[in-house]
């Protein structure tokens, strides 16, 4: 059961990749797109049964639940997480219910430790990003534009897209170097290389900031994915 879980669970969160570009609301044609994606890859991994058709029905209702209740603020305030847990772990306590193993096609040819780490890698690609926003809000720490005349400071919108792909590829870069090679020292190098680049913009203190608290917490995650990785393969 559990490497039909793990197929349905990389499965899910590459079609959420489609997040990336914003934290806004995804278009209706979108979301469609999301679910048809999920349907198509599904019915090609797994045989036609009760409990896939029960599954595609739940994925298919959650989706609708999904973008009803989704806005800017409850993106921002963590929804996603939400809806990811509830779209992860609802089919999970089904499966064990049902008792039902869902007979993948491809179980056979691929091995439990490599969908362990494409889970973790998709988690860490995207999902990370909206746990480490949490802790901005909650630290007050968004990067934002300099103030010009009366007008308040927004947010960076430029500023924190670059900071979210570096985050991504960080979070990548340690993942794979720490788990493939058992070098911890790749967090150093990667430290070491992104407060290079950033020595001059680091005299900001607010900035400076959101660096260290981000560059902090994204190495945080990855080390997290990395030792539960090394964990497995060993249990």
């Amino acid at each position: 059961m559990i490497v039909s879980w793990l197929l349905f669970a990389c499965v899910l969160l590459a079609t959420r990749l489609c997040y990336l570009p914003n934290d806004r609301r995804l278009p209706k044609h979108v979301s469609v797109l999301q679910y048809a994606a999920q349907l198509t890859v599904l019915l090609i991994l797994f045989e036609i049964s009760a409990p896939l058709l029960l599954l595609l029905a739940f994925l298919g209702a959650s989706a609708v639940v999904i973008y009803l209740l989704e806005t800017s603020a409850r993106i921002l305030g963590g929804f996603r997480l939400l809806s990811l847990a509830w779209q992860l772990f609802v089919p999970l306590a089904l499966m064990a219910w049902l008792g039902a193993d869902l007979a993948g096609r491809f179980e056979l040819a691929m091995s439990q430790p490599v969908l362990w780490v494409a889970f973790v890698l998709l988690m860490l690609l995207n999902e990370a990003n909206y746990l480490i926003r949490l802790l901005f809000d909650w630290c007050n720490v968004v990067p934002k534009k300099a103030i010009t005349g009366t007008d308040p400071a927004e947010l960076d919108e430029d500023e924190y897209k670059a900071g979210r792909v570096i985050g991504m590829l960080e979070r990548t870069i340690i993942l794979l170097l720490t788990y493939f090679t058992g070098d911890f020292g790749s967090v150093g190098f990667v430290l070491a290389a992104k407060g290079l680049i950033r020595l001059r913009q680091l005299r900001d203190r607010q900035f400076s900031e959101y660096i260290l608290i981000g560059t902090l917490a994204s190495v945080l995650c990855a080390l997290v994915g990395a030792l539960f990785l090394l964990w497995i393969n060993r249990a």
